[in-house]
């Protein structure tokens, strides 16, 4: 029997570098008349990230620096029939810039005056990723990077976390810096500590202050139970790839592990892991052991030359007898 979609998904918009957190529930949208459990997929999106959780509560946010519109649709089934939603769309704003006035003093030739002019004040806190899952217990280090993305330089600029619930112990390497010019970026790690966590998911905001601009972004931390070492299996195969360029075209099977373990699909996680570092390990193995391949072709080589010159031989010794024979029986008539 086929899934009936109930209704429209809205259009969404936010402003860049912010995010809207279990926004909807994919289940209000789609319904089963069997009564079957239900899976989500989502296809469309480069620069908006959409995530889907284990309830099926879909949270929102956007890669560093991207601001404008994309598309996406919402895939439900059942392991039988499919269903699709609406097409949606997301908005991601610009956020309003911080304008300082300059004054600046123009000497002409007989005279000077003052010229004011805005400039805009801007900061950005930039995360590889927003969203992370780790196992209960693990300790983590989340690199980020803090950017002056503005026009005039930044000083005095503080940084400080706010959870939305006890339970983590969170430090930063760096709470404060003391200038950054215009285009540079100070990079830093937030120190996450999971033994004591209570929940299945916190939200990190982490703010930068200056005297001249304020931001903000949020990371989010799923904490798993029972991965059977699937999260770490993930770092391994970063780290594996990282060192082996060659095995780069498996990224993108490590990045679908990646999702799947933020939709609580730890056995299809599992599985795509272990088939991108087999994948890469025969690469590498192949490339490591080139003699041992040149060695079996020289061998063959060998052995189809010693077949080629006995059999000619043979040949030679057939023609000889054959003559002999021949001249011995002239011989006789």
């Amino acid at each position: 029997m086929s899934l009936d979609y109930l209704l429209n998904i809205s259009d969404y918009n936010w402003t860049s570098g912010s995010t809207l957190i279990n926004i909807f529930d994919l289940d209000d949208f789609f319904y089963d008349p069997d009564g079957d459990i239900l899976s989500y997929s989502v296809n469309g999106t480069e620069n908006v990230v959409i995530n889907i959780d284990s309830f099926n509560q879909v949270s929102l946010g956007n890669t560093a620096g991207f601001s404008g519109e994309e598309f996406a649709t919402f895939i439900a089934t059942d392991g039988f029939a499919n269903a699709s939603s609406n097409l949606v769309k997301f908005t991601v704003e610009q956020p309003p810039p911080f304008e300082v006035q300059t004054i600046t003093q123009v000497q002409q030739s007989s005279s000077s005056k003052t010229v004011t002019k805005k400039k805009v004040a801007s900061i950005g806190i930039i995360f590889d990723s927003f969203r992370k899952a780790v196992d209960k217990g693990e300790k983590i280090d989340v690199p980020i990077r803090i950017k002056n993305t503005g026009e005039i330089p930044l000083s005095d600029i503080n940084l400080n976390l706010v959870l939305d619930k006890p339970g983590l112990e969170v430090t930063l390497t760096l709470d404060q810096i003391s200038s950054l010019g215009i285009g540079a970026e100070e990079p830093l790690k937030m120190i996450i500590d999971t033994e004591k966590a209570e929940d299945s998911r916190y939200v990190i905001s982490l703010n930068a202050k200056s005297t001249d601009v304020e931001e903000s972004n949020v990371f989010i931390l799923d904490i798993l139970q029972e991965t059977g070492g699937t999260i770490k299996q993930v770092e391994i195969a970063k780290r594996l790839f990282e060192d082996n360029p060659e095995c780069l075209e498996f990224q993108e099977i490590v990045q679908r592990a990646e999702e799947q373990l933020l939709n609580n699909q730890i056995a299809q996680a599992q599985a795509n892991i272990e088939s991108a570092i087999e994948g890469c390990k025969s690469i590498i193995r192949r490339e490591e052991s080139p003699g041992l391949i040149n060695k079996d072709y020289e061998k063959l080589l060998t052995y189809l030359l010693v077949s080629v010159v006995a059999t000619l031989f043979l040949f030679s010794m057939f023609l000889v007898y054959k003559r002999i024979s021949y001249r011995f029986k002239e011989d006789e008539e």
